[in-house]
């Protein structure tokens, strides 16, 4: 039988509102009650006309179940029925949604990397030190020079300041953290994600390796796909079959060829820009479709931003370069997603002691099992810190899992210290959860793209560039491959906040600090310094706003702008 299928604006891994195709299988996660017998578990079954599909991995009471007499739509009714059965705490419709390897390379000393003039790229990353390219750009008085240009002139004539001025700091000054921490040594992050390809030259040396570990899956390594479940979280033969034909298209095909192949989005265009001439529709497609393509690698800038460590002059450096990524693959090609399989993986994150979970992904609504898990992940993990995204709409609330009391929500803001427009700020009034902080998230208001957030990308595999001789620009991206990529959104500003927690951690050898107690340290020394507030929010704020916070800049920037030296040197100075 046809699935049926319901549309919805949502997001996925924090990519802006789409559309997004919502598939209703004859599935639904069903938890048990503490203590339910497996005689009353097989009663509650048998009367509800239900199969178990599978026990849901490394969560507690949980199974996937399928209804023996209903299809369609009117599974809906039946999780909504479950609900009311005694023994069972949720019932949830498993929606499953889209959107319409190398060999280890030695490793270099990170620490030298701390001067910013050592290093070709490092200035580029202003969300770790914002003083030089902010100098640079400060001292450009004309545009006839190209950006790149200039800006790699700049970066070879000008000193970096051996004193920036506060007043004027927009990062979260890790290149000072590094210098009195370990950059994250001993420290696991999960990234809870889509592809994230762990063979990247700057991150192949930070993923973690699962050991010995009394419930390990067949041939576990690297971290799990959830999606495909397997134990490689990059992209598979099959998926490159999908996506690497439409990328290669932007490149290889002629304008009529595109116009042929592609005429919804064709359409699209011509609908959104009813200005654009022929050439500049093609233009446009050409684009789209090489850009969602290096979309779908959403994880592997995450990991990047976290603990990317460069392995050469060209690479670019996450915030805790020593720390290691434990890859979580959650989210599928055309941004698939099955509740299911996301239960699953976030038990699978704390079953392997992760330190840290960061979710770069929300939606406006949670499952009633989304917030049980995360709950009891939580409650069961004391030192275990997951930080979310607020989400990318603009809007006076916090995306889920961002909403969920217990984690860190994070907002973004701009190379000047503004609100990044897209970024969601204030309360979810589910459950009260107000934002926590802020952190560098990248936008175009400086010229495009040096004001966004520069980390790794996918679409430097040979498969993608078969037949394709000189690309040209073709995205943000600073080499023609996009090995190196900006990008911008809370998914990039919410790593960043993983990996000043792991800075921390990683002077918290003992894990003697309670999630609480790291939550509360990142608070107290975050900073309202260099941090703007428009006319416009001002004025929402008093319209709407004076009950939810005691200040204009709390409701809009959480308790401030991340600062991981102080939080570092707070840990260290602990008694």
């Amino acid at each position: 039988a046809t699935l049926p299928v319901l549309m919805r604006q949502d997001v996925v891994a924090n990519t802006p509102e789409a559309e997004q195709i919502v598939v209703l299988p004859n599935e639904i996660t069903l938890s048990f009650a503490s203590g339910t017998s497996e005689t009353e578990r097989a009663a509650i079954l048998a009367e509800n006309n239900l199969a178990i599909i599978r026990k849901l991995r490394f969560t507690k009471n949980r199974y996937l179940v399928r209804s023996l007499s209903a299809s369609g739509i009117e599974v809906l009714n039946v999780a909504n029925q479950l609900n009311g059965v005694a023994k069972i705490e949720s019932a949830t419709p498993n929606f499953m949604q889209t959107l319409t390897k190398q060999q280890k390379v030695p490793s270099t000393d990170w620490t030298a990397k701390a001067n910013l003039s050592d290093h070709k790229i490092l200035p580029m990353h202003w969300h770790l030190n914002s003083s030089f390219l902010k100098g640079c750009l400060d001292r450009r008085d004309n545009d006839s020079q190209p950006l790149t240009e200039y800006l790699q002139k700049c970066f070879e004539d000008s000193p970096l300041p051996q004193k920036a001025n506060s007043q004027f700091r927009t990062d979260i000054r890790a290149t000072e953290a590094w210098k009195n921490s370990q950059g994250g040594k001993g420290v696991v992050v999960a990234v809870m994600d889509s592809l994230i390809q762990w063979d990247h030259p700057d991150l192949i040396n930070n993923i973690h390796q699962v050991d010995q570990v009394s419930d390990k899956l067949p041939g576990e390594v690297r971290g799990w796909d959830f999606v495909e479940d397997d134990p490689d979280p990059a992209i598979s033969r099959e998926e490159l079959t999908v996506i690497a034909p439409r990328f290669r298209d932007a490149f290889l095909l002629s304008d009529l060829q595109l116009r042929q192949k592609y005429p919804q989005i064709v359409a699209e265009i011509q609908e959104q820009y009813a200005d654009y001439s022929p050439r500049e529709v093609v233009k446009s497609l050409r684009w789209r479709l090489s850009n969602r393509v290096a979309q779908e690698f959403h994880g592997t800038m995450v990991a990047g931003v976290v603990a990317a460590k460069p392995q050469q002059e060209l690479g670019v450096i996450g915030v805790a370069p020593e720390a290691k990524i434990l890859p979580v693959r959650v989210i599928g090609v055309n941004g698939s997603f099955s509740l299911a399989n996301y239960l699953e993986a976030i038990g699978y994150a704390a079953a392997r002691n992760v330190d840290i979970i960061n979710f770069s992904l929300g939606s406006r609504l949670p499952s009633e099992a989304e917030v049980e898990v995360i709950s009891e992940v939580l409650e069961s993990n004391p030192e275990l810190v997951i930080v979310a995204s607020a989400g990318n709409h603009n809007e006076g609330a916090i995306l889920f899992p961002a909403g969920i009391p217990g984690v860190i929500a994070v907002g973004a803001t701009n190379i000047y210290g503004y609100r990044a427009s897209y970024s969601n700020y204030g309360v979810n009034e589910a459950f009260g959860q107000k934002l926590t902080l802020v952190a560098p998230g990248g936008d175009n208001t400086t010229p495009r793209p040096v004001g966004r957030i520069l980390t790794t990308g996918g679409t430097w595999l040979e498969a993608f560039w078969q037949g394709i001789q000189e690309p040209g620009e073709w995205g943000d991206n600073l080499d023609s491959k996009g090995m190196y990529r900006w990008t911008q959104g809370t998914s990039f500003s919410t790593p960043a906040v993983a990996g000043a927690i792991a800075l921390m951690k990683g002077e918290d050898r003992d894990r003697r600090l309670s999630r609480e107690q790291i939550a509360q340290i990142l608070q107290e020394t975050a900073t309202y310094q260099g941090l703007n507030l428009t006319e416009n929010e001002l004025n929402i704020y008093k319209e709407r706003s004076p009950s939810l916070a005691k200040s204009a800049r709390q409701y809009f920037f959480g308790s401030g702008l991340v600062n991981a030296d102080a939080a570092v040197r707070e840990v260290k100075n602990l008694p």
